[in-house]
């Protein structure tokens, strides 16, 4: 039974937290604790990415800035009771779901997604919704302990080396662009990963938001500021890039290569975020005032005489939301045990090909890392010009034995550099077969590699339909069965011999692969979809 209370002295500063607050906040921290050993592998994944990414080390300091702005306001706690507000609960299996999908296709930034999202219906049960909307920031800067961002990293190469080319053109240097890779009379470029810009742009954007939310107070002046902490970093991440090309031209790369570039670059990073700290404070609200409204309204808000919540209704919602966040962590530990080892020794197969390959020995092996899988090699000259297949098999797919595994590597050799993607379709016996051509870089030479994914009989070159498709292979059949074929091309030797007729003369050669995987055990329940 709900107690009434009388809110007597609402604004004097100096009254106590709201009765039973410590025993709310406690409840919510136990929830905390029990969702995040519940979810320990995700937690952990979570971690081990704070830990050894560098782009992501502020996410460490999320949940600290979180208890300083709740601190900084805790007088709404003192005005506003805390009372569960068990129809969030509705929310929760909606994200075991999204979290079970995530887990099956090993989205690892779903789950990290769906874990905050259980966190925020924790907070909203258990404190209330009046609270929540009180607090509306604080609660939501949470979800930056998501790390998420690296999806972009291709994008933001592509847009620095265009800003880098704009510069150059407006400054009348020659160049020659390919992909990610710039020249210029005397000397290379490589817009690589690390000069994307990511982890400056990820750091200005958590910082924008927090310098909207602490010195501005209208909508419109904070949204503008998170949109100038979007563009600016992408702008002056181009403007770098360029800087660096400049200054290797203008002294024939005595300055701006090697450690010079890192050093020139975090000095221009840290002038831009001074920049734009410096413009922020200039339009700077007075947010006392809007506190000391606010702390009026909350105050107010409600009669003299308000209902509070009772020790057993806390813990009824406390027991309620236990039971309703565990059972999609059940599932998931179901599917982690399911063990289906390649009866069909996969590895060791022979493929039939036909005419124009010729069969040959591997003079050197292509040197591939794909952990726990099956891995077909084949080697064959077309034209003279030799060329190796590599189809990769996945009886079932689990964590990091999995197609999409971050640590795989398509080509294992350090000194090899992404350069850019091409996309192209190739028929085979009535299939249309989508490839994606990776074009990798290595000691000034192309590597072509030719790249389909075969899942729950289908083939895709999208990780996105991959992904998707792994979810409902484990729905449909209790398990993932999964290939990738792999082909390493001949660099291109004229006009007509381009990588796509290459790639069309081999697939026409090799049998037909979807009645190929179809025949694999496992594969073959999923090589008719409905």
């Amino acid at each position: 039974m709900q107690e009434p209370i009388s809110e007597n002295n609402n604004t004097n500063p100096n009254r106590p937290f709201a009765p039973h607050f410590m025993m709310a906040i406690l409840l919510t921290g136990f929830l905390f604790v029990a969702t995040t050993l519940i979810y320990l592998p995700t937690t952990q994944s979570a971690l081990n990415v704070w830990m050894h990414t560098e782009t992501f080390k502020h996410c460490f300091f999320v949940v600290p800035i979180v208890l300083f702005l709740l601190w900084d306001k805790k007088e709404i706690f003192k005005n506003i009771p805390a009372i569960p507000y068990l129809p969030a609960l509705i929310l929760t299996p909606f994200i075991g779901i999204g979290w079970v999908l995530a887990h099956i296709a090993s989205i690892n930034i779903g789950e990290h997604l769906m874990l905050v999202a259980f966190f925020q219906v924790i907070i909203l049960t258990m404190l209330g919704y009046r609270l929540y909307w009180a607090f509306l920031f604080p609660f939501s800067f949470l979800w930056f302990l998501v790390p998420f961002g690296e999806y972009f990293i291709p994008m933001l190469q592509n847009i620095t080396t265009w800003f880098s080319l704009l510069f150059l053109t407006l400054v009348n240097i020659p160049y020659y662009n390919d992909g990610v890779f710039i020249s210029v009379p005397n000397g290379n470029f490589e817009v690589a990963e690390a000069c994307a810009g990511l982890r400056f742009l990820i750091a200005t954007i958590v910082l924008g938001f927090l310098f909207a939310y602490l010195f501005y107070k209208s909508t419109f002046r904070r949204i503008l500021f998170i949109a100038l902490s979007f563009i600016i970093p992408i702008i002056a991440n181009g403007i770098r890039a360029f800087g660096i090309i400049f200054i290797a031209y203008m002294t024939d790369n005595e300055y701006a290569i090697g450690v010079d570039h890192l050093v020139y670059g975090w000095f221009f990073f840290a002038f831009v975020l001074a920049l734009l700290i410096g413009i922020g404070l200039l339009f700077r609200e007075d947010t006392k005032k809007e506190e000391k409204d606010n702390f009026e309204i909350y105050a107010h808000k409600e009669p003299r005489v308000v209902i509070e919540a009772t020790p057993k209704q806390f813990i009824f919602a406390t027991i309620l939301t236990l039971l309703l966040i565990t059972p999609a962590r059940f599932y998931g530990h179901h599917i982690d045990q399911i063990s289906i080892k390649d009866t069909s020794q996969f590895s060791s197969q022979k493929l039939a090909l036909k005419s124009p390959l010729v069969d040959t020995s591997c003079a050197s092996e292509w040197p591939v890392s794909f952990e726990g899988a099956s891995i077909l090699t084949q080697c064959a000259t077309l034209n003279n010009q030799p060329i190796q297949i590599k189809i990769v098999y996945y009886p079932h797919q689990n964590g990091d034995h999995s197609l999409l595994f971050f640590k795989n590597q398509m080509f294992d050799d350090t000194t090899v550099q992404w350069k850019k993607t091409s996309s192209y379709l190739i028929e085979q016996n009535n299939h249309q077969i989508p490839f994606n051509l990776e074009t990798l870089y290595r000691n000034n030479e192309d590597i072509p590699i030719a790249v389909t994914y075969w899942i729950n009989g289908f083939f895709t070159n999208s990780k996105i339909k991959v992904k998707i498709n792994q979810a409902l292979s484990q729905m449909k059949y209790g398990h993932q069965t999964g290939f990738l074929v792999m082909v390493l091309l001949p660099k291109s030797q004229s006009s007509n011999d381009t990588y796509q007729n290459q790639l069309d003369k081999v697939v026409q050669s090799l049998p037909d692969l979807s009645d190929l995987f179809s025949k694999i055990p496992n594969a073959s329940n999923a090589s008719k979809p409905q």
